[in-house]
């Protein structure tokens, strides 16, 4: 590499986590290469961050890299340090693994890869969703984000349909007492 730049995540040799990797090549006055600086990034700790930073409690972020491989993963899919060699970290997507996202990606990318929010129903949850592609220098990565839409209508769906059959009651019942009044004035007119 001549300048800077993200290695692929992998599993570390030597540790028992995932990984992702920034390598700086040091050069001489001459430009010949002697040797590099490395900064591991641990899987587990960027999901951990991530998950303080979720905009709602049941939101769901995940970030993969262009083969489809899970970094970051959702609250409750990250692994304990005896699972190593079963660690969702770098396991690709799948029906049986984060089949929310495995049907948000391939949506997405069918769709044109738009910008704005997407809505999905998964398994009978309705979800707003967004994925942003983050490209750097040695990368591509895709941050998906899937926000259950409970978690942002809350009770407001509710307060919706009581409001609305409260209102639809009360106009029933302003029809009935005019039909009453109405046979009431229209009475003594028919006697005539």
């Amino acid at each position: 590499a001549t300048g800077p730049q993200w290695v692929s995540a992998y599993r570390f040799a030597t540790l028992a986590t995932h990984g992702i990797s920034y390598v700086i090549p040091l050069r001489d006055a001459h430009g010949k290469f002697q040797g590099a600086i490395c900064a591991d990034i641990f899987l587990d700790s960027l999901s951990a961050r991530t998950w303080a930073a979720q905009p709602t409690p049941h939101s769901q972020v995940l970030v993969t890299d262009e083969t489809g491989r899970a970094l970051i993963l959702p609250r409750d899919t990250a692994s304990s340090p005896d699972t190593y060699h079963t660690s969702p970290f770098l396991r690709t997507l799948g029906p049986d693994f984060l089949p929310l996202f495995h049907t948000l990606l391939p949506r997405w990318q069918a769709s044109g890869r738009p910008l704005g929010a997407m809505h999905l129903r998964h398994h009978g949850t309705h979800y707003t969703c967004t994925i942003k592609p983050l490209e750097a220098k040695g990368v591509q990565w895709f941050l998906s984000l899937a926000v259950p839409d409970q978690d942002y209508l809350g009770a407001s769906r509710w307060a919706v349909v009581l409001l609305l059959s409260s209102g639809l009651c009360i106009c029933l019942v302003g029809i009935w007492r005019a039909r009453g009044l109405a046979d009431r004035f229209s009475a003594p007119l028919e006697t005539l």
